[in-house]
């Protein structure tokens, strides 16, 4: 089954998908005004396209495209012109992982749509510990201002840039 709306494209199977929660999240990168100084920012203005995939559908990839044979959370391909790229998403693997970081399952998946979309842009924390380093602050200070944002909000009459939110310096 694929759902589509302007922002986003989702390829489901019979997983439980929070799309109001994910749209919410692209409204929220799109309109914050880029406080975070997130490279290749006006890409973001493209619809992703998800597709949510099975522990040996990604298991298969992942081994395919990074020679690693184990299910993984995300996967992210760049795509052509016309979207900000692809996300391959293993709910099984989400949902184990989200209680080691204290997250629930909504939660994790919400963080690790951000983890991809930020590869997505050119974030990479595979080159260097550097990288490592910068992909991983900006994802936690993104996702804990989102977090803040939809918690004020109820995840209703969404406000961009809650009080409290800074640029980075």
């Amino acid at each position: 089954m694929i759902v589509e709306t302007r922002d986003l494209i989702v390829q489901k199977r019979s997983y439980k998908i929070p799309k109001k929660r994910i749209l919410f999240l692209l409204q929220f990168l799109r309109n914050s005004k880029n406080p975070w100084r997130i490279k290749n920012y006006k890409q973001m203005q493209k619809p992703l396209v998800l597709v949510f995939m099975s522990k040996p559908e990604i298991t298969k990839i992942n081994f395919q495209h990074r020679k690693k044979n184990k299910a993984t959370d995300v996967l992210s391909f760049e795509s052509d012109e016309e979207t900000l790229g692809e996300l391959l998403v293993c709910p099984w693997v989400i949902r184990r992982q989200a209680p080691r970081f204290g997250h629930s399952y909504v939660e994790e998946l919400t963080f690790m749509i951000l983890h991809g979309i930020l590869h997505l842009l050119g974030y990479d924390h595979e080159t260097s510990p550097s990288d490592k380093k910068k992909m991983f602050v900006l994802q936690k200070k993104i996702f804990e201002a989102f977090q803040e944002c939809s918690r004020a909000s109820n995840g209703d009459n969404f406000s961009a840039r809650p009080a409290g939110i800074r640029p980075l310096k």
